[in-house]
């Protein structure tokens, strides 16, 4: 997909009131595989208007993908 495609679907989707997180979520709902979505989502993240790196830890603060590092919790 052009990257002139991508930002119109983005657009389409922030029209229809969509988060970020979202759009993002719609990406990868059907891909399997940590590596797989997180190249998906750095695809994507220009044409969100993000940063490979924002775009992944949004992604991370959505529960999209999983982090590398086990949860913190009080022990």
């Amino acid at each position: 997909m052009t990257s002139f495609a991508k930002s119109a679907t983005v657009a389409m989707a922030r029209k229809r009131g969509w988060t970020d997180a979202e759009i993002l979520r719609h990406l990868v709902i059907r891909v399997y595989g940590t590596e797989a979505k997180k190249q998906l989502i750095v695809e994507w993240a220009e044409a969100l208007g993000l940063t490979p790196n924002d775009a992944l830890q949004l992604a991370r603060r959505a529960n999209l993908i999983s982090t590398s590092s086990p949860p913190r919790g009080s022990a």
